[in-house]
């Protein structure tokens, strides 16, 4: 494969995976199915497929970026892995694969003590006379244990994919990179929290009255405190890369990363009225479900639909952006 098309396409393209594989984790960790209908599906089903998609997305990406960095005239298998263990370990990049590899590990390792978690306490049935009912305590303890093996996965690969990205380059970079991990975390819980709110929101017909309304509710506040951090720290990301070559913003050389730029952030501004037109017009007919007659809850499941799916093209745009040169680099 040539390496301008690793570095074009295939490069952004896996590291667009990656982004995803980030949101549904953090998405299901924030906002799982408080209710037995498709609980399968947060606590079982979408924990395993972000864990493994991180962990499929992480390894493509090495070797396009291997590729993209080392020009990929690969004659051998053995050449391939020669590379690509030259970048883990004699880069910047490399070290924070590494770190990137132990989140995509720890994911996989956390969904699976989750599954055995659930798993456990739907085989035995609580002791009616035991009022501390140890056994469920235990495996309780072992479901928060493996809740927080999970998130520390995500945690570090967020701070991978910032630690990889234009935030390396500042003159601070550690300042840099933490701002860029939160901006990454925020960003990923916004997609993220729709995303899965859009897999249970079918099901909403058989919850008890009121669930949805609470439901709603905290997508709304996960989607909206996510949405502030990421343009807190969006703004700081803008303004210190142009704080520092305010001159070449417009520059004929820079015209790409401009266009994806304002591309992404007028996708960001169509999330953020989709998401105050839920919050404001469809979420307070939820608070009167009464459970007498039908919810119709169809605009609310549209709206959120479509702003995860605009969520969705902006991490992709990320991706691409975190591949392109920005100004005066």
């Amino acid at each position: 494969m040539p390496d301008n098309l690793a570095a074009g396409t295939w490069q952004p393209a896996t590291a667009g995976l990656l982004n995803l594989a980030l949101a549904l984790a953090i998405g299901v960790w924030l906002l799982r199915s408080p209710h037995a209908v498709r609980r399968g599906l947060t606590a079982r089903v979408l924990p395993a497929f972000s864990a493994g998609l991180a962990m499929l997305a992480w390894v493509a990406y090495v070797l396009a970026s291997t590729e993209a960095m080392t020009g990929g005239d690969w004659e051998s298998t053995s050449a391939m892995f020669g590379d690509v263990w030259l970048v883990l370990t004699q880069s910047h990049f490399g070290r924070m694969q590494w770190v990137a590899g132990l989140g995509a590990a720890l994911l996989c390792a956390g969904a699976w003590a989750w599954y055995d978690a659930r798993r456990r306490l739907r085989a035995v049935l609580p002791i009616a006379d035991d009022p501390r009912d140890r056994h469920h305590q235990r495996e309780h303890r072992q479901e928060r244990f493996a809740r927080a093996v999970y998130l520390a996965g995500a945690v570090l690969l967020a701070l991978a994919r910032a630690g990889t990205g234009h935030a390396a380059d500042a003159s601070m970079p550690w300042l840099a990179i933490g701002v860029h991990t939160l901006h990454v975390g925020a960003a990923a819980s916004w997609t993220g929290a729709l995303l899965v709110a859009g897999c249970v929101i079918p099901s909403w017909r058989h919850w008890p009255v009121g669930a949805r309304a609470a439901y709603g509710e905290r997508l709304s506040s996960v989607a909206t405190l996510a949405m502030f951090v990421a343009l807190v720290t969006g703004a700081f990301n803008a303004w210190r890369t142009l704080g520092e070559t305010p001159s070449l913003w417009f520059a004929a050389q820079n015209a790409p990363y401009l266009t994806w730029l304002v591309t992404k952030l007028v996708l960001v501004a169509c999330a953020a009225l989709l998401g105050a037109w839920n919050r404001w017009r469809f979420l307070p007919r939820l608070a009167l479900d009464t459970g007498e007659t039908p919810l119709d809850t169809t605009a609310f499941a549209r709206v959120v639909a479509i702003e995860a799916l605009v969520l969705v093209m902006v991490m992709s745009l990320a991706a691409k952006l975190g591949t392109t040169m920005p100004p005066g680099v």
